[in-house]
């Protein structure tokens, strides 16, 4: 059984650039448990399947879709 395929609609942006990343960056000023932090990120990945996937695309129709990998994690940088 084929897992659902989440199809992309785009104007190709996502590949007029194949290493566009994003980021969100923080300044806290007040004491914070890191580990707490790393395992908020975790939980949040894996509540949102994009943040989960690669784009790849269909070899037979040439469409493209995100494609959910297991080992992909978010890095945190401090």
């Amino acid at each position: 059984m084929e897992a659902v395929k989440n199809y992309m609609y785009t104007e190709r942006a996502h590949f007029m650039c194949p290493n566009m990343h994003f980021g969100i960056m923080a300044k806290i000023e007040s004491n914070y448990d890191e580990g707490q932090l790393r395992q908020s990120i975790d939980t949040l990945q894996k509540a949102h399947p994009f943040l989960q996937s690669l784009i790849a695309e269909e070899t037979d129709t040439g469409r493209f879709y995100y494609q959910r990998q297991d080992c992909l994690n978010i890095p945190v940088n401090i």
